[in-house]
């Protein structure tokens, strides 16, 4: 059986996830583990029984990986993915893939290039529920789209800046709710609603002693002429209320919660379009899929590539409230 040799650069937060669901995939084999805290990096590899190291240099010097899988902070992801691409190793990294689309597309053009695949893990993508519903517009189920909304009013205490500053400043962190939260949920409708075309955002800073912002919104044009709002923040915590709605000329169906989620569909019959990777456990369909991108060269619905939609709505969102003028698009980034 072929199998996919992975190294972890990155050991807190949502890599206690993909741990778990690497060790459930028959074709991965997890080398090594890194973290620039050694306890933490020797912690993980005695419990996992693999080598541990501390910096990328070391990592790429003593192994020979098929793939790295990145969980660091987001002004570290362009540095250690070119790393990666010089030693010919697949990626899969946390969002957003760079802090800004300059980077990101100069990435995906290296990682091309270099026949490097990459995968960010916007897991909505291979959650059920969203698949069925982007599936739903893409098959023409809601005729002509009409208009979309975004709404994830998130809560972030001051803990969450303090455990991780880097989160709180533009140069490390490349903005904050919009790119830390809600990108998971425009990708939903970016990826349902297809090429954005042009961009106007605001943002605010109103609650926390942060540089980026805690409250952000956009609207976005797309090429369908379909139109969307987005609201993202970190302020208040009105429940389980994230949403993404679409509404078309025949129907329309709204996505509610993060996880677990479901939809609402109106005026039209639910149509189920099953996926391929079906376990209920949402990042270890991601996983799965990308270990079949590498081995299968199958379709991978979270590519760098197409990662360069949902980055450049973000990064429009930002530019546009700098200027206060609307940002457009231009679709040969695609």
């Amino acid at each position: 059986m072929k199998t996919v040799n992975f190294s972890a650069i990155g050991t807190g937060g949502i890599f206690k996830t993909i741990q778990y669901c690497m060790k459930r995939n028959k074709r991965v084999k997890l080398m090594c583990v890194m973290d620039i805290n050694e306890q933490v990096a020797k912690n993980w590899g005695n419990r996992l029984g693999v080598p541990y190291c501390t910096s990328t240099d070391e990592l790429f010097e003593k192994y020979e990986m098929d793939a790295v899988y990145i969980a660091t902070p987001h002004f570290t992801h362009k540095s250690i993915m070119e790393e990666a691409i010089a030693n010919g190793t697949h990626i899969f990294v946390e969002k957003p893939i760079t802090t800004t689309l300059e980077d990101a597309m100069d990435i995906v053009q290296k990682a091309e290039k270099a026949d490097v695949k990459i995968g960010v893990d916007f897991q909505n993508r291979y959650n059920p529920v969203a698949y069925n519903m982007v599936r739903a517009v893409q098959d023409g189920l809601l005729g002509k789209i009409l208009y979309g909304t975004v709404a994830v009013p998130w809560k972030r205490t001051s803990n969450y800046y303090k455990q991780g500053e880097w989160r709180t400043k533009w140069e490390t962190a490349g903005g904050g709710t919009l790119i830390t939260h809600a990108i998971h949920f425009i990708d939903i409708l970016v990826w349902a609603f297809g090429n954005p075309i042009s961009v106007m955002g605001k943002y605010a800073t109103r609650k926390h002693d942060i540089e980026v912002e805690d409250i952000g919104m956009g609207l976005i044009e797309f090429e369908n002429g379909a139109i969307a709002q987005v609201l993202s923040s970190a302020v208040n915590d009105p429940g389980r209320s994230v949403r993404v709605d679409l509404f078309g000329e025949k129907g329309n169906i709204l996505f509610r919660g993060s996880f677990p989620s479901y939809s609402i569909w109106q005026g039209i019959r639910r149509k189920n379009y099953p996926l391929r990777e079906r376990s209920p456990i949402i990042y270890k369909n991601i996983i799965d899929a990308f270990v079949n991108y590498i081995l299968d060269d199958t379709v991978f619905f979270a590519s760098g590539r197409e990662s360069l939609k949902i980055t450049s709505v973000i990064d429009g969102i930002y530019k546009s409230a700098r200027s206060g003028k609307a940002v457009k698009i231009n679709p040969l980034i695609f």
